[in-house]
């Protein structure tokens, strides 16, 4: 997986990142996309900026 704030790979279960010290707590899912960790609510990846919504929803 990678951190959602500066991209490098990170741990299935990291709660911090250990190359930026992002809080990666409150991330459980994966974008389909790029592998960035992404929070559920996230209708955006903030990685590559994938539309998360239409990929999970269908809909927009």
């Amino acid at each position: 997986m990678k951190c959602p704030f500066c991209g490098e790979n990170v741990n299935n279960g990291d709660l911090i990142c250990p190359h930026c010290g992002a809080d990666l707590s409150s991330f459980d899912e994966d974008c389909p996309f790029c592998g960035a960790l992404v929070d559920s609510a996230e209708i955006v990846c903030p990685l590559c900026g994938a539309d998360l919504y239409e990929y999970w929803y269908g809909e927009r």
